[in-house]
């Protein structure tokens, strides 16, 4: 897995029914080989106490993107 030089989970539904919950989420981040983003599912188990007891995560590399930023040519002047 590519080392990251920042990265942002970002949660975007959440379901709960009794002691589990689900969490679709998409990582957003930067490597050395530029931005990266892929989406992904958690399971999480919680205790009486409300305590996370147990977390799985799910998801596929193979749906990882690599964001391209369309880098433009240097300006040459109006003159």
């Amino acid at each position: 897995m590519a080392r990251y030089q920042s990265i942002e989970i970002v949660p975007r539904e959440i379901f709960v029914i009794d002691h589990e919950a689900a969490m679709v989420w998409t990582i957003n981040g930067v490597t050395d080989e530029g931005p990266v983003s892929f989406d992904g599912v958690d399971v999480f188990q919680f205790d009486d106490a409300g305590l996370i007891s147990s977390v799985r995560a799910f998801w596929e590399r193979t749906s990882l993107h690599r964001r391209r930023i369309r880098r433009l040519p240097p300006h040459e002047g109006s003159g």
